[in-house]
């Protein structure tokens, strides 16, 4: 999957369905938690990153709490979800 957000809207019905990869939800998380300052080129931009991060998460999390119908995560593997509260994901080994 090419795209962190997949909309989805149905013209007849007028709605709009927003998809984000969980993966993108779990690299918000690692960046909201912050990280070395020396991967960037300053500690203003280091601290602006980490705030954007943690305002995502928050809004993220608040949406899929207020089970916000028009908002779906989406696994690796496929699987839509319309909870984020367990993040992590254990991929299948494809070699067999």
């Amino acid at each position: 999957m090419k795209s962190s957000i997949v909309l989805c809207y149905d013209m007849n019905k007028l709605t709009c369905l927003l998809t984000y990869l969980l993966t993108v939800v779990v690299e918000l998380d690692g960046l909201s938690r912050g990280s070395k300052d020396r991967h960037f080129d300053s500690a203003e931009h280091a601290d602006m990153l980490r705030s954007s991060a943690q305002q995502a998460v928050a809004f993220l999390e608040h949406s899929f709490d207020a089970r916000n119908s028009h908002l779906r995560a989406l696994t690796a593997e496929g699987t839509t979800l319309d909870t984020i509260t367990f993040r992590s994901e254990q991929l299948k080994d494809s070699v067999s």
